[in-house]
């Protein structure tokens, strides 16, 4: 490793890959690499940019993804600042998602392994938003959005389909939805560096009202608060802490569809567990990380996720926590994060984990 670790610093290998991602985005092509939705496997693809759009300020951004499980997803989105200063600006556009492998095991935090099922989830999102940058520290948006989802047969042959495995008055929305949402999220970040933080915290809430449109008269509003904070301990060592909690409230009507559950499990959550292996209306996340700067390009890290589902808040219980364990190493430049190999460990087994974005 010693070796490996000197000759990569020699010839200035991790730099190069930095370089040449700093000059791609200059061109207008940002690289997108492993950071798909959960259970998309490895994804590869490209967001296009074109700045100064008729001569003004606006932009153009044509996000492209496709993963070795055949995900994909695409979008087109306009974005166009409303003040010289960049503080305010308006987002809308429009995002195609294919996912045709998804796992479902059914709901709450006791659903068994065993009981694994897939589909296929299409879905179209069109969505205004207009951001505002408050002061350094705190920024705010406001969203308008519309989805259109498809629920149908998943192309996993190893599991049966889901319709075939769960009746479809015990899972809400089986045969898709279309939801329209308007929500406020606020950001507040005392972080010392954006991308390659050290010292600081990061504290996001958002607040939104979901009404299905096509007839099953689903309402709910949505409360969600995710708080991180780094703890140095000296230059080459961080202890990290997430703290993540999500929120569905029934307004009425039927419930909450499919598309809409809250899922744990997985790269962004549970590390130890399979992708989508809990879902419910509502969750509760801690995750807790050790960071050693073991070289100036490489952190390795001890983890340990801590996390439930429920169909009601009152429902959470100490005896319905999962937990999963596990270390990483992440490998990075000077000013972002290369790439970040994560193996995770829980009752279920071993899971192994590489992405190039950051999850807190």
């Amino acid at each position: 490793l010693d070796k490996g670790a000197r000759k990569v610093e020699e010839d200035h290998a991790l730099e190069r890959v930095e370089e040449l991602q700093v000059a791609a985005i200059a061109k207008g092509f940002e690289p997108l690499f492993g950071g798909m939705d959960p259970g998309a496997g490895l994804a590869f693809g490209v967001n296009i940019v074109r700045k100064d759009i008729f001569g003004t300020r606006a932009r153009l951004e044509f996000p492209l993804e496709y993963s070795t499980n055949q995900y994909a997803g695409l979008g087109a989105y306009l974005i166009v600042p409303l003040s010289k200063s960049g503080k305010y600006s308006l987002r809308t556009g429009f995002h195609y998602y294919d996912r045709p492998e998804d796992d479902f095991f059914g709901l709450g935090p006791r659903s068994g392994e065993s009981a694994r099922s897939n589909f296929r989830l299409e879905k179209r999102i069109f969505s205004t938003a207009f951001e505002a940058q408050l002061s350094d520290r705190i920024t705010s948006a406001i969203q308008l959005r519309f989805s259109n989802t498809g629920i149908s047969e998943g192309r996993d042959n190893n599991f049966p389909d889901i319709q075939d495995s769960f009746p479809a008055q015990s899972v809400p929305g089986l045969s898709g939805d279309e939801i329209l949402s308007i929500g406020v999220s606020v950001d507040w970040s005392r972080l010392n560096h954006p991308t390659l933080p050290t010292a600081g915290g990061r504290v996001s809430a958002e607040t939104a009202y979901l009404r299905d449109t096509d007839g099953q008269d689903a309402q709910f509003m949505r409360y969600g608060l995710q708080a991180s904070q780094y703890v140095p301990i000296d230059n080459e060592h961080v202890f990290v802490v997430r703290f993540l909690g999500l929120i569905n409230e029934e307004r009425g009507g039927t419930s909450v569809p499919l598309s809409e559950k809250i899922i744990l499990g997985g790269s962004k959550t549970m590390r130890g567990f399979r992708e989508f292996r809990f879902r419910d209306d509502n969750a509760i996340l801690v995750n807790f990380e050790y960071r050693w700067q073991v070289w100036k390009y490489a952190d390795f890290i001890l983890f340990f996720d801590e996390g439930q589902v429920a169909a009601e808040p009152g429902d959470f219980a100490l005896s319905d926590f999962r937990s999963s364990r596990g270390l990483g190493v992440r490998f990075k430049g000077k000013e972002s994060q290369i790439m970040r190999l994560d193996f995770g460990h829980s009752i279920e087994g071993w899971r192994f984990y590489l992405s190039t974005q950051l999850v807190f």
